[in-house]
């Protein structure tokens, strides 16, 4: 039983998984409605953004998630709108994504 412990603690410390809180302005690739496997409804609202990497800039999509009571305000976004949104960020293997907390009023 220790050995399974000890090489899950060895799996926690081997792949990390960041997350940190962010304001996104941003304006919407797509939006997907979908229903997971417990029936609960989420939305998959795909994003545009400006990177740069060695002095190359580039854009890159990136998924935006909302579950629960987010999915319900997010059904209604449409595709080219601006929105400003508090979102969670997550990274997993070089590869990120966002999980919607609120939508925020746009800034004027």
């Amino acid at each position: 039983m220790k050995i399974f412990a000890i090489i899950a603690m060895a799996l926690m410390i081997a792949i990390p998984v960041m997350a940190e809180d962010v304001i996104l302005n941003t304006t919407i690739d797509s939006v997907t409605a979908a229903i997971d496997k417990n029936g609960d409804e989420y939305v998959r609202v795909i994003i545009v953004e400006d990177r740069v990497l060695q002095g190359v800039s580039y854009t890159a999509t990136v998924p935006l998630m909302f579950f629960g009571e987010m999915a319900a305000q997010a059904k209604d976004l449409k595709k080219g709108q601006a929105i400003r949104v508090l979102a969670n960020k997550k990274e997993y293997k070089g590869n990120h994504s966002y999980m919607a907390r609120q939508l925020l009023p746009l800034e004027e």
